[in-house]
């Protein structure tokens, strides 16, 4: 069998090979770098990597500072943080004992809130909590210990209690005993305590895991990280940054023209002449200068390319709400007002709700209520205490107002129609139309019957079958 010769290659040849084989080795060695970093956002076999050509950070570039940052300054992201909390916590909870006696109990809690404003820090504590993968809440005991590195046993009073970020509260050792009921949860944390106000300065302080609370959502795998609330929506807020500061930009841009200087062909700029013509542009557009001396060459105004942003932002918000679970309207703050938004309404006081009993109360509450009681604080009666979350979806009085008046409305066009009365009697009207109950239908009719004097018939006689006392009776 005859043998193809190899084909001789050019030493410029060889040296292109071996500049493409270095190449291709450098972009497969940076696409598994990114995955490793990134997780695997690689397309068209690993050939190109989503989340570098678009400009996005891997999971693993982006640290608490990015979240807390975005968190302050930009304006979807506070409310994503804000928005569960304050819905949470609209309508303050209820601590009761429950047996019994549960007025001491409740009335030592209120005391000690209100002498503390203990809710308003634990709204501040759920906030802190969801920015990055944990929160934590220090209580400040009265306890006899030297300093808050060691355990805390007993007191007789609670001083204070101050959230704490994760940037702040770095946590120094963890519990490695496999049989310690505490197995791999913190032990002590670095807490970092502004020194003095109005400067940077900070006093770093170890303290035992007995004085503080825990504070962690949207836990997985982990009981002690649990997944920042930004973190799924990163890449959206990226883009309505984008979205949001380009418009702004085009706007800018679009303000203000561009011009276009072209020289007749039989023109000649001078050195001299240039300086001169960039001493005109510069007066035209910075000193208001409506006019500009011009020998020699033609302006043309360039008409900027302006686009309505309004629909690539209303797509990022839309993504970011089924993402957070946060409605649309009520992301917006437009949630009042609009006939459609009723249904959002609902469903976020049900998720708020579901919140509330799933995180707020044993993540929050509750573990302060018993380490108060463990540290004899607050004790708790004997039969335990009740937590009661007020319902989010009751009515406001205003809104109790606005019903009232329009069924007061409907009530007097169907009193004043003779022919209403005839085909849907009044007891009827309250029960199927007003949906009133049927205790308040009772009252109602009992209360006609008492004030209202009967109708005089044409004979001047009262109407027998009507058994109606008058008021002056």
């Amino acid at each position: 069998m005859r043998r193809n010769s190899p084909v001789k290659l050019t030493t410029n040849e060889k040296d292109e090979q071996i500049r493409r084989v270095a190449l291709y080795r450098a972009l497969q060695s940076g696409i598994v770098g990114s995955r490793l970093t990134y997780g695997n956002t690689t397309t068209f076999g690993g050939l190109r990597d989503v989340y570098t050509a678009l400009g996005y950070p891997g999971l693993d570039g982006i640290k608490f500072s990015d979240y807390y940052h975005r968190y302050r300054r930009q304006d979807i992201a506070g409310k994503v943080i804000e928005k569960p909390v304050e819905a949470s916590w609209r309508r303050l909870p209820i601590v009761r004992g429950t047996d019994g006696k549960s007025d001491a109990y409740k009335e030592a809690w209120e005391e000690l809130e209100k002498r503390l404003g203990i809710y308003n820090i634990l709204i501040r504590a759920d906030k802190v909590s969801g920015i990055g993968q944990y929160g934590v809440l220090l209580l400040g005991f009265n306890d006899q210990a030297e300093n808050l590195g060691q355990p805390a046993e007993s007191a007789s009073e609670l001083l204070y209690l101050q959230p704490f970020t994760e940037a702040n509260a770095p946590i120094k050792q963890y519990v490695t005993d496999p049989k310690d009921p505490r197995f791999g949860l913190p032990l002590t944390y670095g807490l970092r305590i502004a020194n003095t106000p109005g400067t940077a300065s900070t006093l770093e302080t170890t303290v035992h895991y007995s004085r503080v609370i825990h504070i962690a959502d949207n836990l997985l795998e982990s009981n002690v990280l649990g997944l920042p609330r930004l973190e799924r929506i990163y890449n959206r807020l990226l883009n309505m940054e984008l979205i949001v500061g380009g418009s702004a930009e085009m706007f800018w841009q679009g303000a203000f023209p561009g011009m276009a200087f072209t020289a007749a062909e039989d023109t000649t700029i001078q050195p001299q002449d240039a300086a001169a013509l960039e001493e005109e542009i510069q007066k035209y557009v910075h000193n208001l200068e409506r006019y500009m001396k011009l020998q020699g060459l033609d302006v043309k105004s360039l008409a900027p390319a302006v686009a309505d942003p309004t629909q690539h932002g209303e797509l990022q918000l839309k993504m970011i709400s089924i993402a957070t679970g946060i409605p649309k309207r009520i992301l917006e703050g437009s949630e009042r007002g609009e006939l459609s938004s009723s249904q959002d309404t609902e469903a976020w006081d049900d998720q708020c709700d579901g919140r509330r009993k799933t995180f707020v109360e044993p993540c929050i509450l509750r573990p302060v209520l018993d380490k108060l009681n463990a540290f004899g604080i607050l004790k708790v009666p004997a039969g335990g205490y009740e937590i009661e979350w007020p319902d989010l979806s009751a009515p406001s009085d205003k809104d109790k107002a606005e019903t009232g008046l329009i069924r007061s409305e409907g009530l007097s066009k169907y009193l004043s129609s003779p022919d209403a009365q005839l085909s849907m009697p009044l007891e009827q009207y309250l029960l199927e139309i007003m949906e009133l109950a049927e205790d308040k239908v009772e009252r109602i009719m009992t209360a006609l019957k008492t004030y209202i004097p009967p109708m005089a018939a044409d004979d001047g006689q009262g109407d027998d079958d009507l058994d109606i006392k008058t008021t002056e009776e």
